[in-house]
């Protein structure tokens, strides 16, 4: 299938040939050697005109690289050695012939640090994230780094995925509409174009997306920025055309009831059978737990008027997260809640969850008489730390642990 890039190439025409290794495995440096041999200056002087500004590149167009892949076959360990090259074309060439099942979350965050051009990126989202296991946990985190083609990556990657992903629910992508909203605001150039991408695509993968994308667009349109007002002007203006319109009839004809986000995403107290799920989320959070093992906690967290455990469950997803928040009378202060433990899926993050889990927290303690709230979270834990400073908690200080096991 082509991929559905906003320009998924340089368009130049050419006459180099790729050269046929009969019966010798290629090699890193034949590789590189081969991509010498095909370049073309007048490719190499077009990339700036495209916005491709990097400063290791021989000028080799997609149309080559695909012959040469083709000729390669698949081969993800030449793929990590052709990255680690650093030659544009030579990277553009691994998203080719990378194997997606082996990718690993490890090795996306690697080549994330890397990304210093649009094509690259769509590249590598198109032809190897999209079909990796890892996709949605990094299409969250990376929605919100600074670095501008880190950040177009996550963006880039669910406009893939919008196609690529079949059996995602459409869950996945309303609450990544959300993270559109948040983002909407971003005047790069690379960022703005990849948040409109796709904002588009979601909203042309079937008719109740349709209609929750315009909802979304509609939203951005307010917003005071320059970015925003484009960004939804575009979108709106193909989301609502005859063309989609009737092409998403004709995919989906059968009437369909919009789903409220908020309506998909239930915060309920925490069941026996959900032990399973928690004990997973436990181990994302760095507290490896059999089902057992929880199972046995749950039972033993109690009474109910000094303990509450939230789950947030959404759509299909299920659980997606967790917290645990305890009362606690002292003699120094008044009576306040803690914060034991909080926690959202690795793939769920950003979406709105950990603050609804919060909320219902905050909720709980208000109700049994609590005067505040605290939180102790480890000094590592960057994220969380601006995940609660976001909802209006202070860092008032820092302090040393002690344990004994008795």
């Amino acid at each position: 299938m082509k991929a559905q890039s906003q320009s998924s190439s340089i368009p130049t025409k050419h006459s180099n040939r790729v050269g046929v290794r009969e019966g010798a495995a290629w090699t890193r440096a034949a590789v590189l050697q081969e991509l010498k041999a095909v370049a073309d200056p007048r490719v190499r002087a077009k990339m700036s005109y495209f916005g491709v500004n990097v400063p290791k590149a021989y000028g080799v167009s997609t149309p080559v690289l695909q012959a040469l892949a083709k000729h390669i076959g698949k081969n993800h360990q030449l793929a990590q050695e052709l990255w680690e090259s650093g030659i544009h074309e030579a990277r553009i060439l691994a998203t080719f012939i990378g194997e997606p099942e082996k990718v690993t979350a490890a090795e996306m965050e690697r080549w994330a640090s890397d990304f210093d051009s649009w094509d690259v990126v769509d590249a590598t989202c198109c032809y190897l994230y999209a079909q990796a296991k890892p996709a949605w946990s990094k299409v969250a985190a990376w929605s919100r780094r600074k670095e501008e083609f880190v950040k177009r990556a996550s963006f880039s990657l669910v406009a893939y995925l919008s196609y690529k992903d079949k059996a995602a629910p459409d869950a996945r992508f309303i609450q990544f509409l959300r993270v559109i909203e948040r983002e909407a605001h971003d005047e790069r150039n690379f960022v703005r174009k990849a948040v409109n991408w796709a904002l588009r695509n979601i909203g042309k993968r079937n008719i109740r997306l349709n209609r929750e994308a315009i909802r979304a667009a509609e939203k951005i349109r307010r917003q005071d920025s320059r970015a925003a007002r484009w960004i939804a002007a575009d979108a709106l203006r193909e989301l609502k055309s005859s063309a989609v319109q009737a092409r998403l009839k004709r995919k989906q004809p059968e009437k369909m009831t919009p789903i409220a986000p908020d309506k998909l995403l239930k915060i309920r107290y925490a069941k026996s059978g959900d032990a399973p799920r928690i004990a997973v989320l436990a181990g994302q959070l760095g507290y490896p737990s059999t089902t057992a093992q929880m199972r046995e906690r749950l039972r033993g967290i109690k009474p109910a008027s000094q303990h509450a455990i939230f789950v947030a469950e959404f759509g299909k997803d299920g659980v997606i997260g967790w917290v645990h928040v305890s009362r606690q009378p002292l003699l120094e202060v008044e009576i306040r809640a803690e914060i034991n433990g909080l926690v959202v899926a690795e793939d769920q993050r950003s979406f709105g969850a950990g603050a609804r889990l919060l909320a219902a927290a905050e909720n709980w303690a208000r109700k049994h008489g609590c005067k505040g709230m605290s939180v102790r979270s480890n000094v590592i834990r960057d994220r969380a730390h601006k995940f609660y400073e976001r909802h209006g908690y202070e860092h008032y200080k820092t302090q040393k642990s002690f344990r004994k096991p008795l």
